[in-house]
């Protein structure tokens, strides 16, 4: 799939959107856990938007998808704290998919998803980009659980590094052995 330079900037925007909110902010929303009640989203909501966000990033032998990353979690808190204002064009992006959509076969969902996308209604994007900043936030913001994301795209966590980090960096000397 190819995709415009304004389409990769408007996703872009859109799940920046997601992750505009101070550190801070996120902690505090991330402080839920997969046994208490959603915050924002109500139990049918949260298994509809599951769903979707499993067949945007779905699950594989040996790869983590949404459902790993504990995607729904991530936006149930955002919804329900830094991203609040969100919260009204999220449901109701979320009422445009078809009803009993959690429930119906996989390949139903997908149709409904592709004809979504196919028409640019904007729910399609209102939707996907919580489920892409989710899947790859720092974990620590409440989604990325267990680092599934990263592992995902092969980034690796250190946090912490040394240089040199590239060969710009390497000292006069080693570079000029090579």
């Amino acid at each position: 799939m190819t995709i415009s330079r304004r389409e990769f900037v408007g996703l872009a925007g859109g799940i920046a959107v997601w992750l505009a909110a101070s550190p801070a902010e996120l902690k505090s929303a991330s402080t839920s856990t997969d046994t208490q009640p959603f915050r924002a989203l109500s139990p049918e909501q949260a298994r509809t938007f599951e769903a979707f966000a499993a067949q945007v990033i779905p699950s594989e032998p040996g790869s983590p998808g949404a459902r790993e990353a504990n995607v729904v979690r991530f936006a149930d808190n955002a919804l329900s704290s830094f991203a609040s204002d969100q919260r009204a064009a999220f449901l109701k992006a979320l009422a445009v998919l078809p009803a009993g959509f959690a429930t119906m076969p996989s390949a139903r969902q997908v149709a409904a998803m592709r004809a979504m996308d196919k028409s640019k209604h904007e729910a399609f994007e209102i939707l996907r980009a919580p489920v892409l900043a989710g899947m790859f936030a720092n974990p620590e913001y409440g989604g990325n659980a267990n680092k599934a994301g990263w592992r995902l795209i092969g980034f690796e966590d250190r946090f912490s590094w040394q240089p040199p980090f590239g060969f710009y960096d390497t000292p006069a000397e080693i570079a000029r052995r090579d």
